[in-house]
């Protein structure tokens, strides 16, 4: 599922593939999740500054096994050597 977020304010750290906290009620769903920032439009005009936000769900599992795959990889250069 992802979630378009339209004149945030501004953040320049907010950019594609960047993990944000949301919290938000939604009406029909509650959002109190990690998500991934798909897609970051930055606007600047009249001396303000917003983002448009295309975030979709982060899983940890992809962080734990991008983690293991890094320790296998440390493993595996350490026996070559």
């Amino acid at each position: 599922r992802t979630l378009t977020l339209k004149n945030v304010l501004g953040d320049l750290r907010l950019r594609a593939g960047a993990i944000v906290y949301c919290n938000f009620d939604i009406g029909d769903i509650i959002l109190n999740k990690l998500m991934l920032v798909e897609n970051a439009k930055h606007k600047f005009s009249n001396q303000e500054y917003t983002v448009d936000l295309l975030v979709s769900g982060f899983e940890y599992w992809w962080l734990i096994r991008c983690e293991t795959i890094v320790s296998n990889l440390k493993e595996y250069v350490i026996n070559q050597i």
